[in-house]
């Protein structure tokens, strides 16, 4: 989990963001 918050802080894409939070939701 910490190594997608970090990849999520990296990339700034809006789009990115809103998949990885629905991953950790998910999760």
């Amino acid at each position: 989990i910490i190594y997608f918050y970090q990849f999520i802080r990296i990339s700034n894409l809006k789009e990115i963001k809103i998949e990885y939070i629905v991953l950790l939701l998910v999760y």
